[in-house]
């Protein structure tokens, strides 16, 4: 061989070493990414539901107000809880609850 070819040979195996190096470094950053956007995902299913239990409260608050109803009226308050409670929940993510998540597929 002649030292052109080995100069090139060792050239190429240095470019391979930091392709290895920068594929390493891009895994981490892509994995990372990731679990973000899986937190993210779940942190949006939460605020979806908590989205739907509030504007059904505001729903079962007019019905109470226009009708007085008082049936309707505790179940806007006892849904406005567990919208708040998601909404809590949406940004903390201190419980888990499978069927809001998606645990189900």
């Amino acid at each position: 061989m002649s030292v052109e070819a080995i100069a090139q040979m060792e050239k190429a195996k240095a470019k391979l070493e930091e392709y290895d190096k920068d594929k390493k470094e891009i895994k981490e950053t892509a994995e990372t990414h990731e679990k973000a956007q899986h937190k993210a995902n779940t942190q949006d299913n939460y605020f979806d539901f908590a989205e739907l239990f509030l504007q059904i409260a505001i729903v079962h608050a007019s019905v109470a107000m226009l009708d007085k109803a008082r049936w309707a009226f505790a179940t806007s308050m006892v849904l406005v809880a567990v919208g708040l409670v998601l909404t809590f929940n949406g940004y903390a993510l201190m419980f888990h609850i499978g069927m809001i998540e998606g645990g189900g597929h």
